[in-house]
């Protein structure tokens, strides 16, 4: 019979929501960050020496563990690939916030990974 077989939750759609998530991280990591140096380029910080150094560390940070989610990607590692794909997020968020003169937390609230306010957002403690 087909009864009750939507309530089987087995690791293929572990990974394949895992896989979701990772490619969503990413790409709005990646729109975060040249969006954020587009701002500092235009406030003419043209060189990664001319930016605050929190933001040059949150920058690095999350270009690191973008690295880090696609490798574990290619390992067909996609839990982790999502852990690392978030922090990216995260990272890339506040790097967004503090290029754009947001409040800490605004780029996460927007995407709606964080919805108790900018304040409770990780990406807000930096």
């Amino acid at each position: 019979t087909y009864s009750h077989t939507e309530l089987v939750y087995s690791i293929l759609d572990q990974e394949s929501i895992a896989r979701g998530h990772a490619a969503y991280y990413l790409k709005w990591a990646d729109e975060a960050l040249a969006e954020a140096g587009e701002a500092y380029f235009a406030a003419g910080k043209t060189t990664l020496g001319a930016l605050p150094s929190k933001a040059r560390a949150l920058r690095a940070d999350s270009i690191s563990a973008m690295a880090k989610a696609e490798q574990a990607f290619a390992r067909f590692d996609f839990v982790a690939a999502t852990f690392s794909a978030q922090l990216a997020w995260r990272k890339a968020a506040a790097f967004r916030d503090g290029a754009l003169g947001l409040a800490p937390g605004t780029s996460e609230l927007q995407k709606g990974t964080k919805k108790e306010g900018a304040a409770g957002c990780a990406s807000s403690k930096g």
